[in-house]
């Protein structure tokens, strides 16, 4: 076995974010990191899944074959035990990987919102704010303020193409979370998040 994906693309579905992840975000991430890597991207999101398939099971083995998780971090996120059980499944790997806290480990994290309200190893995590480009319409690709967010994912794509040279050989003994029996992480309002 080995990795399947470059990156699993972790957001919560049921809130305006989705829209903004796939309307936006998505499409505008795949382009700007295939400008980056030597070969296409490898973003593993659940839209893409073909109809019929075992969507629980599809969805575990993309986080578990994937290189990095790329997470879009807003309340929502953390209320939904699938987004807690993908972000949890990357930490367990960066601890049996002794990732060191000061590194860039297997998690990139993007805030989509004022980012306030966190668990705290969330909070303690540098990541990328986009809430100035927090807009889900379709509308917002016509905006004159659409060439910012465009910089602003240019420079994602550069950070995760090359975190995507550190990643170790893949592992089958990683843990994967499950979402029925994960242990959720309590939100608290969050005075001060680092960003980049």
């Amino acid at each position: 076995m080995s990795y399947e994906y470059d990156i699993f693309l972790s957001y919560c579905g049921k809130d305006e974010a989705c829209e903004w992840v796939r309307r936006h975000f998505h499409p505008m991430l795949s382009g700007k990191l295939g400008q980056e890597m030597p070969d296409a991207p490898r973003i593993f999101i659940d839209r893409e899944m073909e109809n019929g398939v075992r969507w629980r099971n599809t969805i575990l083995r993309a986080l578990r074959h994937s290189r990095i998780l790329l997470a879009i971090w807003n309340p929502a996120y953390f209320r939904s035990e699938w987004c807690q059980a993908e972000w949890q499944t990357i930490l367990e790997r960066e601890r049996a990987e002794n990732v060191p806290g000061h590194e860039p480990g297997y998690l990139y994290s993007v805030i989509y919102g004022d980012g306030e309200y966190f668990p705290d190893e969330a909070a303690a995590r540098q990541d990328t704010k986009f809430h100035e480009h927090a807009y889900s319409s379709a509308a917002y690709a016509e905006s004159k303020e659409y060439i910012e967010f465009e910089k602003a994912v240019t420079q994602v794509a550069k950070k995760i193409a090359a975190r995507l040279m550190t990643v170790p050989e893949w592992r089958d003994d990683w843990p994967t979370m499950d979402p029925d029996t994960v242990q959720m992480k309590e939100m608290k309002r969050v005075t001060k998040i680092p960003s980049l």
